[in-house]
């Protein structure tokens, strides 16, 4: 059940009112599933080591239609 509204993106506060399980304890497991994904992100990598990034500037824009963020 942690697993599926994580890939929701629920939050953990709102995870621990549907369930038995403590705020504290649901973010403990967040937190260790984010650490294998980056885990095994770094795993499938093709760039070994560090990544050096040149002087490029990159932009990012968030659009917020009907409560979506995009």
């Amino acid at each position: 059940m942690i697993i599926r509204y994580f890939a929701h993106n629920l939050p953990a506060s709102k995870l621990a009112a549907l369930s038995d399980v403590s705020r504290l304890t649901i973010n403990q497991r967040f937190f260790k599933l984010r650490t294998r994904i980056a885990q095994l992100c770094d795993a499938s990598s093709p760039f070994p080591g560090e990544i050096e990034m040149d002087g490029s500037s990159f932009v990012f824009g968030i659009l917020e239609r009907q409560g979506s963020l995009h």
